[in-house]
């Protein structure tokens, strides 16, 4: 009771009506009854990626790239142009589009000059005045303009290849190894390309895992590497994995 308009909290408990108890600023314990209440209640920043209605119907994309001392926001449009003075009612937050940083790993969409549109592994290159971003690609390409709407932080479930190798350390695990590959399995489910190479695999730790394939395990992992001189894996065991992964469809060298 007693607040007006929107405030800053943070969320202590969601109540079984779907309501959600949060700590405001300046205000103590509030009741929030709905999840857009939530929204509004989040502060924006330079950077941060919006939806907004500029008329009726009809939202587009922004980015925010300015904050006034009067509480409103200025925010440039997706598609070109801009909007001054918007008040806070009138922005909703995009899940997870706060301001990105040079060097972060994302995902982002290429024109269609350069791939029509995919979503492909990057990293911010550059932050640009308009607060879009410039983007250098894993095969090279290079935009140097995308909007925030169309880049996706890239976080640790979302790995697809993990190099582990020349970590001779995890190999003398045995099965507490094999334990840990099958935990990262789980972890990241977009993981595809496991490489232990040099990590002087031992053969207990492969048997744990080629019983584990044969049960239908390991499950996105498709490429998994145990190459290197510092492997120290008997010529059986190393049959029994491959023929086990073979069998599942799947990929492995143990050269």
């Amino acid at each position: 009771g007693g607040v007006l308009g929107w405030a800053v909290g943070v969320v202590q408990a969601v109540n079984g009506n779907d309501s959600y108890s949060v700590d405001v600023e300046g205000e103590g314990n509030i009741r929030a009854d709905a999840s857009e209440d939530l929204q509004k209640m989040t502060r924006l920043r330079e950077g941060h990626g919006v939806r907004m209605e500029v008329r009726a119907g009809k939202v587009v994309m922004g980015t925010v790239t300015g904050v006034n001392v009067d509480g409103t926001f200025n925010v440039a449009l997706d598609g070109g142009g801009s909007e001054k003075g918007v008040g806070r009612k009138a922005l909703a937050v995009i899940p997870g589009a706060e301001a990105l940083l040079v060097g972060q790993p994302v995902r982002a969409a290429k024109s269609r000059a350069r791939g029509g549109g995919a979503s492909a592994a990057g990293e911010v290159m550059a932050v640009n005045k308009d607060r879009s971003y410039a983007i250098r690609f894993e095969d090279g390409d290079v935009e140097q303009r995308v909007v925030r709407s169309r880049v996706e932080v890239v976080s640790i479930s979302s790995v697809e290849v993990l190099d582990l190798s020349e970590n001779p350390p995890l190999g003398l695990g045995g099965d507490e190894t094999a334990a840990l590959i099958m935990q990262l399995a789980c972890l990241l489910p977009d993981l595809r390309e496991l490489l232990l190479s040099d990590c002087g695999m031992k053969d207990s730790g492969v048997m744990v895992l080629a019983e584990e394939i044969q049960k239908g395990g390991l499950h996105p992992l498709q490429s998994l590497t145990l190459t290197g001189e510092g492997q120290d894996i008997a010529p059986g065991c190393q049959q029994t994995l491959q023929e086990a992964w073979q069998r599942a469809g799947k990929k492995i060298s143990c050269l």
